[in-house]
């Protein structure tokens, strides 16, 4: 059996050298170590976002601001993709991508704080959905832009109040569980 291990910290930056001259990817040496900071231990994370950042940046240097720009995106937008799995109802697809992006050095305690924020806004929407007013004022209450409030309104669909109450309930438990360990 061939037993690969975890890179220490200490040694990520040199991975993520070493993978980036294998892929010829032109990158600077803080974008290497911020690279490696916001990817954490994943050899498999850090060689994906070398790929993307390639393909975005083709022969170009690549810069913090760029590591930024690309990875934290994908990053929150990967949050947010989980966050209307679980509002559409898909629980099983939701999960297994939430375990993926916290294998990948994903906050748990962050996921939680948009998994909290995305059901306040199913339930301010649930509470208003008998009201008579107007999208712009209903996406204020909620605190969205107007754009994404169709989104939110079609997600709340599939709730009720006493099952986001259940929601809110796991979610505290999960929240306390973290905060204590």
């Amino acid at each position: 059996d061939i037993e690969v291990k975890t890179p220490y910290e200490s040694q990520l930056a040199s991975w993520v050298d070493y993978i980036a001259k294998l892929k010829r990817v032109n990158i600077t040496a803080q974008a290497k170590s911020q690279l490696a900071f916001m990817v954490g231990p994943s050899l498999f994370e850090v060689s994906q976002s070398l790929d993307k950042l390639k393909e975005v940046f083709k022969e170009e240097k690549v810069d913090t601001a760029q590591i930024n720009e690309v990875i934290q995106k994908t990053r929150v937008q990967d949050i947010f993709q989980i966050c209307d799995l679980i509002g559409f109802g898909k629980i099983p697809e939701a999960l297994q991508q939430l375990e993926h992006s916290l294998a990948n050095g994903q906050s748990p305690i962050g996921c939680l704080q948009l998994f909290f924020r995305h059901f306040r806004i199913l339930e301010v929407i649930l509470r208003h959905k008998n009201d008579r007013i107007s999208a712009q004022d209903l996406a204020s209450k909620a605190g969205v832009p107007k754009f994404f409030l169709t989104n939110y309104q079609r997600q709340a669909q599939g709730w009720s109040l006493m099952r986001l109450s259940k929601a809110f309930k796991s979610l505290e438990s999960a929240d306390l569980a973290l905060k204590s360990t």
